[in-house]
């Protein structure tokens, strides 16, 4: 079975020592893998203009899988990308399939799934592999909550979201505490370039909330379930302002509706309906 890897950049691994690591991982742990390699770089092509390259690559190669590495990632175990492939063809209608992660090569972060082939409500986008049957398309308007967005389209066209808990994959920036800070404390800033929108807070807050919006609208009560909750809120009162320009005041989110009360009993019923 023919899989393209795609790994996702804005350099290649002649300049960001990153892809190096990462390709010289996959040759190390998997030298005769039956897959294609293909890198998508230029800091001139957004994140998700890159995956929709690698996606038509391997439709054009006749792949059924596209397995997307993020840049910060490394490959630590022989046939990680088979046990990936084996969790996909194991669940009915898997539509993308997440590895364990790990930050260390040794702590795992979803350590509940070690083992195991669970279906999930979420994947994240380190590594995703994709089965091309349910045809992932990238959404232009999504720059931020790309993998919110993969997620919500498979699972809204009837796919699953699996983690496959056989194979680990480490997902690290160096240093990799970098991630824990919000970009625009982050003094390292080859992820993306200096002057990148990531890094400028209001920016970068604005266009998650708008995004999320989008998300919103487009999925519902499905992408309300799993929206980072710091954004629930102001995406709901973003489409709330939207739609409703002429109303000032504060935004209150709608309460639930009341409880029903007590259930007529079968008895009450045909005395209120009479004889038939």
């Amino acid at each position: 079975m023919h899989v393209l890897i795609g790994v996702v950049s804005r350099q290649g691994p002649d300049k960001n020592p990153l892809v190096k690591r990462l390709l010289e991982s996959i040759q190390k742990v998997d030298p005769g893998l039956p897959a294609v390699v293909q890198i998508e770089v230029g800091a001139e092509f957004t994140k998700g203009e890159k995956r929709q390259r690698l996606f038509t690559a391997a439709r054009s190669r006749g792949c059924a899988y596209a397995c997307v590495l993020e840049d910060d990632t490394e490959t630590l175990q022989a046939g990680w990308l088979a046990q990936m492939i084996s969790a996909a063809l194991s669940v009915d209608g898997a539509g993308i399939v997440n590895p364990l992660e790990s930050r260390d090569g040794l702590t795992i972060v979803n350590a509940t799934a070690k083992g195991r082939v669970i279906e999930a409500s979420l994947c994240f986008g380190f590594c995703m592999l994709y089965s091309l049957a349910w045809e992932p398309t990238q959404d232009p308007r999504i720059t931020f909550l790309d993998d919110l967005a993969m997620s919500l389209q498979c699972r809204a066209k009837g796919y699953r979201l699996v983690i496959c808990g056989r194979a680990m994959i480490r997902h690290s920036k160096e240093p990799f505490l970098r991630d824990s800070k919000p970009p625009w404390e982050q003094k390292d800033r080859d992820r993306w370039g200096e002057g990148n929108a990531y890094y400028n807070e209001e920016v970068f807050t604005a266009q998650r909330v708008r995004e999320a919006a989008i998300l919103l609208q487009d999925y519902g009560d499905m992408a309300e379930m799993v929206m980072p909750p710091e954004l629930l809120k102001p995406a709901a009162e973003f489409l709330w302002r939207r739609d409703h320009p002429t109303i000032t005041g504060r935004y209150e989110p709608p309460k639930p509706d009341p409880p029903l009360g007590r259930v007529a009993t079968m008895g009450e019923i045909a005395q209120v309906a009479g004889p038939a």
